[in-house]
């Protein structure tokens, strides 16, 4: 029988709780194995040639627009059950009606005072002012 340190045996059975302190992700806690192969119950309701990363979700009237890699795909739900069907450190909400994945911010700018991001496309969506914080900490630790 292998003897297995007591460190060791609390973080295993504590790592729920530490997850939702420290966060999911492997860059920030290293001890954390890999998430990569979390089902996503988003991918269900996507066609199968759009089975790919999330990039971002849009509400659009009673439906919602989920943007991944491969294109955009209208589903018949409310964005708030859309990003419930998405892990939570993938992304957040940057403004009411917007979704966005993390790794798709590449800057926070202000216009006439309104912050807003930039995702890899060029694109630019306004962001609510209560998350700024959030975007620049995020901008911070990516750049390492």
């Amino acid at each position: 029988m292998a003897i297995v340190p007591g460190t060791v045996v609390t973080v295993y059975f504590a790592q729920g709780m530490l997850r939702e302190a420290l966060g999911h992700s492997p860059d920030r806690v290293p001890i954390w194995r890999p998430l990569r192969n979390r089902p996503i119950p988003l991918m269900l309701k996507l066609p199968q040639d759009h089975c790919n990363r999330v990039r971002r979700t849009h509400a659009a009237n009673q439906y919602v627009e989920v943007v991944t890699e491969t294109g955009m795909v209208l589903l018949r739900l409310s964005l708030t059950q859309a990003v419930a069907m998405v892990p939570p450190d993938m992304g957040w909400f940057c403004h009411r009606s917007l979704w966005i994945n993390w790794d798709e911010v590449v800057a926070l700018t202000y216009v006439k005072g309104q912050p807003q991001v930039t995702d890899r496309e060029g694109r630019v969506f306004a962001v609510s002012r209560n998350h700024v914080p959030v975007i620049k900490e995020w901008l911070v630790f990516r750049r390492g």
